[in-house]
């Protein structure tokens, strides 16, 4: 047999917002990176690269779909509607997505990510991606420096990878006083390297040389020794 029954509830709310609501008038905090690198605005990728986003918000990333509060990716002014890549890390606050991006032609290139949290506030997200047409050195520094003879960091940014890096450096008269080896990645690179004992105070010239199968290229800087 079928019994009726009935019942009431109070102060159940069905629309608009909790009176202890946190007020939030500020749009998701948006980074953009790419796999295997370290990358700031301005640097070097590989021509098929690898995006890795990262969305965050107090209040939660807004993933409707609705019209006009997408995640829309723009790469050189063509728009692409990524919301449904958007995955959550941890709780709702925070999330990202990854995206292997269509072929980039060598060149700087405008990359463009928007997003939209809960409240709709909306942000967004700019960076400067650069392909090299040849494999290139750029920024070599050695840190400390000038170097009172402790050890310190050959640090230098390669525009492809490259499976040889060789770093020496010499003294004014020739000898030969750094010899080193490491794998270069793709971007940010840090070689370590500790002085000899007794090395005399002066100036060291060195050479960053990298190959790779797009070819070679080298760069170079000075170390000053000063105790």
């Amino acid at each position: 047999d079928l019994e009726s029954a009935f019942g009431s509830v109070e102060g159940l709310v069905l629309a608009g917002t909790a009176e202890d609501a946190v007020t939030d008038v500020e749009g998701p905090g948006i980074s953009i990176g790419f796999s295997g690198q370290q990358f700031s605005s301005g640097g070097f990728v590989s021509p098929r690269p690898r995006l890795e986003a990262v969305i965050g918000d107090r209040s939660g990333i807004n993933v409707t779909g609705e019209v006009g509060h997408r995640i829309i990716l723009t790469v050189d002014g063509r728009q692409t509607d990524v919301t449904d890549l958007f995955e959550t890390r941890g709780d709702y606050r925070e999330g990202g997505l990854t995206i292997d991006l269509s072929q980039l032609e060598p060149g700087a290139h405008s990359i463009r990510l928007e997003a939209w949290d809960t409240h709709n506030n909306w942000s967004e997200w700019e960076v400067t991606a650069v392909v090299a047409a040849a494999l290139t050195i750029a920024d070599p520094l050695f840190y400390p420096n000038p170097s009172a003879g402790e050890g310190g960091v050959f640090t230098f940014v390669l525009s492809a990878p490259a499976a040889q890096v060789r770093i020496q450096a010499f003294s004014v008269a020739g000898n030969r006083v750094v010899d080193l080896s490491a794998e270069g990645l793709l971007g940010y690179n840090q070689v370590a390297w500790q002085p000899p004992a007794g090395l005399a105070n002066g100036s060291y010239i060195y050479r960053i040389s990298a190959r790779s199968e797009g070819g070679d290229a080298s760069a170079d800087g000075v170390i000053q020794i000063v105790r």
